[in-house]
This record gives C-alpha cells, structure tokens and sequence, in this order.
C-alpha cells in the first residue's frame, strides 16, 4: 500500500508481538482502530503508533436477532467456551481442573465448547464433563445454560442473550459480568487484552458461579441493562459507517481527490438582473466555464447526487 499510495486503514484485534522490527517497520497502515482501549494503549506505549493516528472502535455485531430469547437455561448448567491451543489453552486446562475440584458431582454441570478434542490433562475428567469439540453455531448452548464462562466475541454473545456472563481471557480475570465491572471488561475485550500477569484469580470464577447458580447475582432487569450498553457499543450499523467514513477521509487525503466546488454568485440572462455590485457572469459566460471544465476532463455533479453518494 505504501509502494502504491493506496489508502491503508488497519483494524487490530489481538495483543501484537513486540519485536523490534515491528517498531522499525511500520505496519499499521495511515490509521489504525483497535477492538478495545488496552490492545489501544499497547499499539500506542509499546509499538509507538501516533496517538493521533488510532482509535478504539468495537468488533461490531449484527445486533438484529439477538434481541428476542428464548430461555431454555437448566439450572445447574455451567457452559465454558474456549480453546484449548496456545495460552488460552493452558488456562482452560487449569480452569477446568479447579472448577471441578471446587463442586461436587451434581452441583453443577459443566459443558465445554471448543477444541478439536479432549486434552490429555483433561481424559481423566471426561466422565463429569460434556465437551461438545468446535461447534458451527454457540447460540444453542448459551441459551441452555445458568452461567457462561468466556471472553471476547463468545462474552459478548452470552450478554445479548441475557445469560449471567463470568468472563476470564488469556490476559486478565474479570468475573461475573456486572454493571460495575463492565467497563473493564470492555477495555479489555472482557479478559483477553491486558498486561499479561499470570496470576488469574480462579477463587472469584468460583464464586461467581455459585452466585450465579443461586440467582443472587443479577436480576433480570440488570441483564437487560447490560444487554443495551453492549448494544451501544458493538452495533455494527453505527461501526461500519464510522470505518466508512475514515476510509473516505484518508481516501481523499491521500489520493487528493477532492471535490473541487465553482460558486457563482449570480448566473444572469438578462442586462435588467446585473445590480448595483456587478458580483455576476452571464448565461453565456456560464456556459462558455462549464465548456472548458469538460474540455479538461471534468464532469459536472447536482448537489443530489454528490449527496447521495456520500
């Protein structure tokens, strides 16, 4: 894009390898959005990207849909999605193990989404445990359960289907998903995007599924609260016509391609119309302009169609 001037507006959804080269090679094109304030805060302190140069804009969500729920959740269902590769596999592995060690048998049932198939750290566990593998579609399991655990995009899913949300990424433990604790979890991609520490505090996952379980957590009304503020957030209607917009302003200052705009103050037909400022060109003066316009390759647009394609 640099060898050839195309505008170059770059979308960056997960925490970026910190190589030298990196802060050499500039890479992150003539703008750059990030899906959360500490992937933002990481992009700008770490790999020196201008701050005027970059913003925070959601990983919008086809919000149409998602508004209607039928709850079908079973009371003691507790639905872990994840996977079961890289740090966030480790995790999981970890996480699940405590789960498990923290409740009896039938306190709870524990349903995990994700994975090509069950780890080797997890086959003596396979007897209280339903693993589902990959799945195409995670809406199923969200609505059948009490409590979901997750982060990113499957966090946000789980909140517009008003099902208690517990969130832990490969970054940061955010727990139960509250009013309160919400902006966190917005600057953070709900768990996934922070200063990796490694210390995850799998003692509140416990106990915000207990809470959960027992209801005593969040009320119907505060799950719907959560539901418009992520709404507010993530719509994609509103994102798309925002990166629409910064994609067309970069288009035109790098392209340089702007609409140039002729004013005339008056175009006259007659002697009778000239006034007393003579601020005015004739019909055929007027018509003479727009002749050598199109000699030089101009074309002439109403002001309706300049609108529309805006």
């Amino acid at each position: 894009c640099k060898l050839t001037g195309i505008p170059y507006l770059v979308t960056v959804h997960g925490r970026q390898s910190t190589f030298r080269s990196r802060k050499l090679l500039k890479c992150l094109g003539d703008y750059t959005l990030a899906v959360c304030e500490e992937l933002k805060k990481q992009l700008v302190e770490v790999l020196e990207v201008d701050a005027n140069k970059i913003e925070v804009l959601r990983n919008g969500f086809e919000i149409e849909g998602k508004r209607s729920n039928q709850l079908i959740n079973q009371n003691n269902c507790v639905t872990f999605i994840t996977r079961f590769t890289g740090p966030k596999g480790e995790l999981a592995i970890n996480l699940i193990k405590h789960i498990l060690n923290s409740f009896s048998e039938n306190e709870i049932q524990l349903t995990v989404v994700g994975g090509k198939s069950v780890p080797d750290e997890l086959k003596q566990y396979e007897s209280k445990i339903c693993f589902t593998g990959f799945v195409n579609e995670v809406k199923e399991y969200i609505q059948k359960s009490r409590v979901v655990i997750a982060s990113g995009r499957t966090a946000i899913e789980s909140i517009l289907l008003e099902i208690p949300t517990i969130a832990i990424g490969e970054a940061e433990t955010i727990g139960l998903v509250t009013e309160k604790t919400l902006k966190r979890g917005l600057e953070t991609n709900f768990g996934d995007m922070a200063e990796i520490e490694k210390k995850f505090d799998f003692k509140k996952i416990v106990d915000d599924i207990r809470s959960s379980i027992s209801g005593t957590q969040l009320s119907e009304t505060e799950l719907k609260r959560l539901k418009e503020i992520i709404i507010s957030e993530y719509d994609i209607l509103p994102i798309y016509k925002r990166i629409l917009s910064l994609y067309r302003t970069l288009y035109v200052s790098k392209k340089k391609r702007e609409i140039p705009v002729i004013m005339y103050h008056r175009v006259i037909t007659t002697e009778n119309e000239k006034g007393v400022n003579g601020i005015y060109v004739t019909e055929e003066q007027f018509e003479e302009h727009l002749k050598i316009l199109k000699s030089k390759g101009f074309q002439s647009i109403s002001i309706d169609t300049l609108i529309s394609k805006l």
